[in-house]
């Protein structure tokens, strides 16, 4: 893992930072299992009221030796959530979910802020498998 400056502003609305609220249909997914469903939503991008649950401050707290509280059965924990706007088609669903696996392969995932407010990001690269041991004849 690596901290980062994290570079502000952009071109959407999302990352500017406001409040979006509505109902969609969002993907929840797991390893290779999805599931799409129509509910409502609620996002508010200038507020992260909950800091203890993200990813980087987790793992620092983990490598610092200390007690992780266990994330409730209410929040999401390993799973992907996917929120797609009304306008978006399908083939810009696909394009746009492409890009951004294709940029979390080459620059890594942001994980959040850890104890110290430094923004973390984490490598997608492969862990090295153990190498296997081949019997001799």
């Amino acid at each position: 893992m690596k901290i980062v400056k994290v570079e502000e502003g952009g071109s959407s609305r999302i990352w500017n930072g406001d409040v979006f609220h509505g109902t969609t249909v969002i993907y929840a997914a797991a390893g290779d299992e999805s599931f799409g469903m129509q509910c409502d939503y609620e996002l508010d991008t200038l507020v992260d009221a909950r800091k203890k649950e993200v990813r980087a401050y987790r793992t620092s707290l983990v490598r610092r030796g200390k007690k992780l509280d266990p994330l409730k059965d209410d929040q999401i924990q390993d799973e992907l959530v996917v929120i797609f706007g009304p306008e978006m088609s399908a083939r810009r669903a696909v394009e746009t979910l492409t890009a951004l696996a294709k940029k979390i392969e080459r620059k890594g995932l942001l994980i959040g802020r850890d104890e110290t407010d430094d923004y973390v990001i984490e490598s997608a690269e492969r862990e090295p498998k153990p190498a296997s041991r081949k019997k001799r004849a």
